[in-house]
């Protein structure tokens, strides 16, 4: 029962992968990639049963844990399918003096995002899977760290953004600049040994490719990643083990001590299925908010808190949390619940919709997930230069991090931008004033027949 659902979800998957394939909108490529994780977090492991230690539930546990997720993301295409009927006569954002801006100085932007990205890896000194205390690890970090972290990802995905459309204009002697910098950046995401990390890159430049009509390149870039992914999955877990325990080899001492074994495809599909935990979260997660509360109005609030700096608030809600604290997020909740101590299990999308509104609401939250999506597509992804930069940095969150988020959780991100979707706009409207008043300083000339007469 389990495994014809299972191959129900894969039947989807392949779907949404083959029309990726054939389409140049960025709406079927955040699907097509939300497809191909879903198969490694809920097919998989339902397939291969003993290596994601599922073998010890009922096939009914991991039937209804499947069902969740199998709904959720039906949900999530019929909302696209329906945004993206509505949506066509939303006029794609643009910044047009931005962008132009952007354009002229591909490499002081460049040089600048990549200067404040290996800023802000040199600061990553351990990552919260090596923090003792998970909620002290974000407590304590200083205000710098926290700046800096917030800029991060925002530098790297200009950085996409610049290498694509510099690409897409054949400017080369710029695209061995940016494209160096970024392939540094790179090796750098990968050596923090976090599979999520090293893919946020990838996935940057992907549907940054996608964004600008280099759809070939993309699909290239795509199968490159799957291939890499698969050899680099295992030694990221083991990178990853090794700074948990902070051992003290680093550098060519944890290289040479790796080893790849006899078979490496066989070591990287199962480094990926014995850590897609999620319908093993789901499963023994279920009866926990079967028994509780469901979420009430501090969880809400948390979401449309996030634009809001703690100087004007005080101190906000974490996001999605029932009591304001981390410890009733629902990935922190589960670690406490199933493991004991402090961290963070996976957890998103269809069980956070499930623990929001019970069955009813796991299809409606999908379907408005979806519709979000189709906008955010249209709005963002289809603009300008700008606009699809804010948009690469959304894009790893709704389809990496979260395989896809909940409504709210997706929201929630979304809000987090806006601050810098403002700064933005305030910017491009700045230099419009700029040029509309030097236009009307600038001396006119007399007409061209007045000027013929003087003659």
């Amino acid at each position: 029962m389990a495994t014809l659902l299972a191959l129900v979800h894969l039947s989807l998957c392949s779907y949404l992968i083959l029309r990726m394939l054939g389409s140049n909108h960025v709406l079927d490529c955040q699907l097509g990639v939300i497809a191909l994780f879903s198969i490694g977090y809920f097919v998989l492991p339902v397939l291969f049963e003993r290596l994601a230690n599922l073998d010890r539930f009922s096939d009914e546990d991991i039937f209804v844990a499947l069902l969740i997720h199998t709904l959720f993301l039906i949900g999530v295409v019929a909302g696209s399918s329906l945004g993206r009927k509505y949506f066509k006569t939303v006029r794609p954002a643009e910044l047009s003096l931005v962008d132009s801006f952007l354009k002229r100085h591909r490499i002081f932007f460049g040089v600048s995002a990549f200067a404040v990205f290996v800023t802000y890896i040199s600061t990553q000194d351990i990552t919260s899977y090596a923090a003792t205390d998970f909620e002290a690890y974000f407590r304590e970090r200083s205000p710098f760290f926290a700046i800096i972290a917030a800029f991060g990802g925002l530098s790297l995905a200009l950085l996409a953004t610049l290498v694509a459309t510099t690409w897409r204009d054949q400017s080369f002697a710029q695209l061995i600049i940016l494209g160096s910098m970024f392939l540094v950046a790179l090796v750098m995401s990968a050596g923090l040994g976090q599979r999520l990390v090293a893919l946020t890159p990838v996935m940057m430049l992907l549907v940054n490719l996608y964004m600008t009509r280099q759809r070939k390149r993309a699909l290239r870039l795509l199968v490159a990643a799957i291939v890499a992914f698969l050899f680099f999955s295992p030694f990221a877990i083991y990178l990853r083990e090794l700074r948990t325990e902070r051992s003290s080899i680093t550098g060519q001492g944890a290289i040479t001590g790796y080893s790849i074994g006899d078979n490496p495809f066989e070591k990287g599909l199962r480094s990926i299925v014995d850590r897609a935990d999620l319908i093993n979260v789901t499963i023994r997660m279920k009866p926990h908010i079967d028994g509780s509360a469901p979420p009430g109005l501090t969880y809400y609030s948390s979401v449309f808190l996030i634009p809001f700096p703690k100087l004007l608030i005080g101190e906000k809600p974490f996001l999605l949390s029932t009591d304001g604290t981390m410890d009733t997020e629902l990935s922190v909740w589960a670690w406490s619940t199933l493991i004991g101590g402090t961290g963070s299990l996976t957890a998103f999308g269809g069980l956070v919709a499930y623990r929001e509104g019970g069955w009813l609401w796991i299809p409606i939250n999908g379907m408005l997930t979806g519709i979000l999506f189709a906008f955010l597509a249209r709005l963002l992804g289809s603009g300008g230069t700008a606009m699809q930069w804010l948009y690469s940095v959304l894009f790893v969150v709704l389809s990496v991090k979260k395989v896809p988020p909940s409504l709210f959780e997706a929201l929630g991100e979304l809000l987090g931008q806006l601050p810098f979707i403002a700064v933005l706009v305030a910017l491009n409207r700045f230099f419009t004033g700029s040029a509309t008043t030097n236009r009307r300083k600038a001396p006119s000339l007399p007409p061209a027949r007045e000027v013929m007469g003087n003659r």
